[in-house]
């Protein structure tokens, strides 16, 4: 099991783990697909008292994807966990979940499967990758 962050606010693993995994032939086993609970519901105080981690890289990402959310209807965690498990190199999501609603959410967006493509690719917008 490799530990790295990829979900729609920080991708740096797609750049050097992805292709190592698919070169040696690994299943890519994810957490953090919700980016430590933070892509669980939209929360101002979260910009307002940043934790270390947040970037303003990270912070600007964020907001964008509010805004995804806001413009299409689609929760955060179905944002996520879909844009995640449509990317050919994840085998496993481990996602956790405080209360079964979370966990019937959690199913229903996994089933749904990937986002439409014009979503997909606002998501995909919101990191400008080097290169």
């Amino acid at each position: 099991l490799l530990a790295f962050n990829y979900n729609p606010v920080e991708r740096e693993a797609r750049t050097e783990s992805f292709p190592l995994a698919r070169e040696k032939g690994m299943a890519m086993i994810l957490g953090g697909v919700l980016n430590r609970g933070q892509l669980t519901t939209k929360s101002e105080e979260l910009f307002e008292s940043p934790p270390k981690w947040m970037t303003p890289q990270i912070s600007e990402r964020l907001r964008g994807l509010y805004q995804i959310s806001d413009d299409t209807g689609i929760s955060l965690p179905s944002l996520a966990l879909r844009f995640v498990l449509a990317n050919p190199s994840v085998t496993v999501a481990l996602i956790g979940a405080a209360t079964p609603a979370e966990i019937e959410e959690n199913v229903e967006a996994a089933s749904a499967g990937p986002l439409p493509p014009d979503i997909h690719q606002a998501v995909e917008d919101l990191v400008k990758e080097p290169g």
